[in-house]
């Protein structure tokens, strides 16, 4: 799958977790007998939620980066050095964008933006 970098000139997101994981058997319904069952990927996935601010020019960049990056065709972020997730006792080195959508709040005026986005990954 392609993958992007993160920019350096981003700050790093401070990743939550919030959620936890999800199975990671598929189970296949047969004309007779027991359920087929078997793995649709190794690790555990778990959806991350990833938060970080930025300022008015910062937040005009991302905004290109996200729609030109992200949106067209890139299915996965590689984070540089692992960034740690909180409420998880792991790092995140490589993601993928959950929903090719980002929430900005303007938190403090005149341009300071408060970025959100959704991330899973697997481990």
């Amino acid at each position: 799958m392609p993958a992007v970098d993160w920019p350096s000139f981003f700050p790093n997101p401070e990743l939550g977790l919030s959620m936890s994981f999800d199975s990671t058997i598929e189970q296949t319904e047969m004309d007779s007998g027991e359920y087929r069952q078997r793995p649709v990927r190794r690790g555990k996935r778990y959806l991350v939620r990833a938060t970080f601010v930025l300022s008015g020019l910062r937040m005009a960049i991302f905004n290109g980066w996200f729609q030109h990056k992200i949106r067209d065709g890139v299915d996965a972020i590689n984070f540089p050095s692992g960034l740690p997730v909180l409420g998880g006792d792991f790092t995140v080195a490589e993601a993928y964008v959950a929903e090719s959508v980002y929430k900005a709040s303007l938190i403090e005026a005149p341009n300071t933006w408060e970025v959100q986005f959704q991330l899973e990954t697997f481990v």
